[in-house]
């Protein structure tokens, strides 16, 4: 609906790929709508357009030359020290607090926190196992910070639940979105943005790169195949 709106009276036949290039550089250029927008829009086009095709409705695939549109590469920062005293500070419930020194110490991903046991811990240890990409266990580390307050959040439940971290609404597993609410909430609370899961991953590889870790260990710890 947008592309035709661009070209009033022009049917979906009549479309050209050049109209759609002339499209996307006024929402670039005049619009300011970002790469990462118009790349998608590209996407989504280039489905259709071969949809319409194969249904015999046009008679080729305008976006077949449009290559992907380059996006601005802004290189992502890991939390500074003052972000994570900050952060720590505004933490007002238990259950957060382990989260939060979990993702710090060990570099898990948000789906692998989510899918943590009780078993899957080894508290005494301060190690555990995850099941990572592709299906490939691997063991992860954590801090004395992230034992203390695991061990302090679980003497606060009674249920028989084998999930690590459960959702203060009906005693379920904790959910991927509701870590994430939560995180963005405390950024909130302290002005601080951007404060998601993968920034944690970052910043756990950052502080091991500035201790003079080889990368390919820390690409071990972070459960990536390169």
């Amino acid at each position: 609906d947008q592309l035709l709106s661009f070209f009033p009276g022009s049917a979906l036949s009549q479309i050209t790929t050049n109209n759609i290039r002339d499209w996307f550089h006024y929402l670039i250029n005049e619009k300011g709508t970002s790469e990462v927008t118009v790349d998608n829009y590209r996407r989504n086009l280039n489905s259709f357009f071969t949809f319409t095709t194969l249904e015999g409705l046009t008679l080729k695939n305008p976006l077949k030359k449009i290559k992907t549109i380059k996006r601005a590469y802004q290189v992502k920062q890991p939390f500074s020290e003052l972000e994570l005293v900050t952060l720590r500070d505004n933490i007002t419930d238990v259950r957060t607090r382990a989260i939060f020194e979990l993702l710090v110490s060990s570099g898990l991903r948000i789906g692998e926190l989510e899918s943590l046991n009780r078993t899957s811990i080894d508290l005494d240890e301060r190690t555990g196992y995850v099941m990572g990409k592709g299906s490939k266990e691997r063991k992860f580390y954590f801090s004395v910070p992230a034992v203390y307050y695991i061990k302090k959040y679980l003497a606060t439940r009674n249920d028989d639940n084998i999930a690590l971290f459960l959702s203060y609404k009906g005693n379920k597993r904790i959910k991927s979105n509701g870590i994430s609410r939560s995180l963005r909430e405390l950024g909130a609370s302290c002005n601080i943005n951007d404060v998601h899961p993968h920034r944690f991953r970052r910043t756990f590889a950052t502080k091991l790169l500035r201790r003079g870790v080889p990368l390919e260990q820390i690409r071990v710890f972070l459960g990536h195949s390169q």
